[in-house]
């Protein structure tokens, strides 16, 4: 039973991790990012469309789409959420 709760424990640990560096990457994309474009119009007009569209794939799609590039590592799971994150920063 001890050995269960502290697989549990650390597989919760692990995934905390990795949230708050998804986040924080994410947070840091979409800041410079909506810095950049807040600058340049012009291509701002056309790069938001676009990462709407991009907003509106599956997790588990871009997941999918990612591991054919990255394999089964932790940085495919990193690079998506990481993504997904930035958008709200962006946005907003």
């Amino acid at each position: 039973m001890n050995e269960l709760l502290l697989s549990i424990l650390r597989a919760a640990a692990v995934h905390t991790g990795y949230t708050l560096v998804c986040v924080a990457i994410g947070f840091v994309l979409g800041l410079f990012l909506g810095i950049g474009l807040s600058r340049l119009p012009t291509l701002s007009r056309y790069l938001i469309p676009l990462l709407s569209i991009l907003n509106t794939v599956p997790g588990i799609v871009f997941i999918g789409v990612l591991y054919i590039f990255t394999g089964m590592t932790p940085a495919t799971v990193i690079i998506a959420l990481s993504i997904y994150a930035m958008f709200p920063v962006l946005k907003n």
